[in-house]
């Protein structure tokens, strides 16, 4: 779960950065105790933007493509990642593929929404805002997923782009062309105030 950024726009933390696996294991690479067949991360970095000098979090993650207990487990392991983060009052911006849509659970929490987890109702109060849904609130075209049919009508929209909260939203836009795998990519323009 690569991250690729600006080199000339933004500075790297080369101490705040690094990926862990979503398991009982975290710093095990490989590790996957989740019930997942194949192992799967989250990787993160602390940017600074050159011309102003404030810092961001952005994290990348892949979730289980089967195993929902894992995508579950996988959204409050990396919503307590994100809370224990060094620097607590910069933004994050999580994104990746989590393999679930926006209803699922492990999507639901990390928006801070009252959900079930683990048999437990539960509730993270830093939730993110999902980015596409605070531009296209009513877009009945979000399919991320299309098994290459380059159909973006439906909801399965897999691939997600979060930020926190009091950030303003400029664009959000699930990306038809290049057409370069079974997903559509998914594009973010943010402003954090």
């Amino acid at each position: 779960s690569g991250i690729f950024y600006q080199r000339d726009r933004f500075e790297p933390d080369a101490d705040d950065c690094g990926t862990l696996w979503l398991s009982d294991h975290p710093v095990t690479p490989g590790s996957k105790t989740w019930g997942n067949e194949i192992p799967r991360v989250v990787t993160w970095i602390k940017l600074a933007d050159r011309a102003s000098g404030r810092p961001f979090y952005v994290f990348n993650t892949h979730w289980d493509h089967r195993n929902q207990p894992s995508r579950e487990k996988a959204a409050k392991f990396i919503a307590s990642r994100m809370e224990s983060r060094k620097d607590a009052t910069a933004p994050v911006i999580l994104l990746g593929d989590f393999n679930a849509v926006e209803g699922n659970p492990g999507v639901s929490y990390l928006a801070g929404k009252r959900v079930k987890l683990d048999g437990a109702n539960a509730e993270w109060k830093n939730g993110l805002v999902d980015t596409f849904q605070a531009v296209h609130p009513n877009s009945s075209a979000r399919t991320t997923l299309h098994f290459w049919s380059a159909d973006k009508s439906g909801n399965r929209k897999i691939d997600h782009i979060l930020a926190s909260k009091g950030v303003k939203v400029m664009s959000a836009e699930v990306r038809d062309k290049p057409m370069v795998s079974d997903h559509f990519p998914v594009t973010a323009e943010l402003e954090f105030p």
